[in-house]
């Protein structure tokens, strides 16, 4: 059985089940929502946030991608009841200013360690849409974190204050119903998921890639969940019949992906080839 219910202000979605109780704790902000100035600041305070939470072990996990930014917990009722409390008090210990100077440096050494982006195995289509929107919203998945040593502990608590509070958030829980479940979130009103907002320019265009592999992209509009639902119903069945055209009957690739992202009711669907040098003339040709 499930149900939707509210406790402490924050949208929990119950699905009832046996076994132990797995909890995802999302928030409604990512790398999309920053600028390049504090770009990395979500998953800092993400970071901060479980790392606050005595006695952490690997049943507690974190991400941050492009449009959330979610922590996670396994386990018993009681411990994750614990373990749920513990960072949403460490939550608006950030939002009131808890975070000194040393502490901030450390984390953002460990992220910078860390590398990557929020995009994570979709290079491409990171930097399709760096090209079609510039280094803001989602065009900043291409985007490396290099001033995150400036970022201040009042920009942390004010980003904190802002973006992760009780109205942000959603809960999801399967499992049975942890019993005395608390969310100490700070609160502040649901913000407005970033959009596709594209940079003016003449198309169709190209550019040089910083990689081997040739690749096309196309805006879709996509104002509802019908074409949403479409899309990626296109995006299937344009991989299979490039990859027929391409592999079966050319012969002149080895591997071709579809990625899409949609925001704002418009979606961007990049295709990705994997082929020989020689063949990316042709192979781009039989994609369109």
């Amino acid at each position: 059985m499930s149900r939707v219910l509210r406790i402490d202000g924050v949208e929990v979605h119950h699905l009832d089940a046996d076994g132990p109780v797995t909890a995802v704790l999302a928030f409604g902000v990512g790398v999309a929502d920053e600028q390049v100035s504090t770009l990395g600041i979500s998953h800092v305070i993400e970071q901060l946030a479980l790392d606050g939470a005595e006695g952490l072990e690997s049943d507690v996990a974190g991400e941050t991608r492009m449009s959330y930014t979610s922590m996670s917990v396994q386990g018993t009722p009681e411990r994750v009841v614990s373990r749920l409390a513990a960072i949403c008090e460490r939550i608006a210990d950030i939002s009131a200013g808890g975070v000194h100077a040393g502490e901030l440096r450390r984390t953002c050494r460990i992220l910078q360690t860390e590398g990557g982006t929020a995009m994570g195995d979709s290079a491409h289509l990171a930097e399709h849409l760096n090209v079609r929107l510039g280094a803001q919203g989602w065009g900043l998945g291409a985007v490396t974190a290099q001033f995150l040593a400036k970022v201040t502990p009042q920009e942390v608590a004010e980003w904190a204050a802002d973006r992760f509070t009780a109205d942000n958030a959603v809960l999801a829980l399967h499992g049975p119903m942890p019993e005395g479940l608390r969310l100490p979130l700070p609160r502040g009103p649901r913000c407005t998921p970033a959009g596709l907002d594209f940079l003016a320019q003449t198309y169709p265009a190209e550019y040089l890639s910083g990689g081997e592999e040739p690749s096309l992209s196309f805006v879709i509009e996509a104002p509802d969940a019908t074409s949403i639902a479409a899309v990626v119903l296109l995006s299937s069945a344009l991989r299979a019949r490039a990859y027929r055209i391409l592999r079966q009957e050319w012969g002149v690739v080895y591997g071709l992906e579809v990625e899409v992202v949609e925001a704002g009711g418009v979606a961007v669907l990049a295709v990705i080839v994997r082929c020989a040098e020689k063949e990316a003339a042709d192979s781009m040709k039989g994609v369109l």
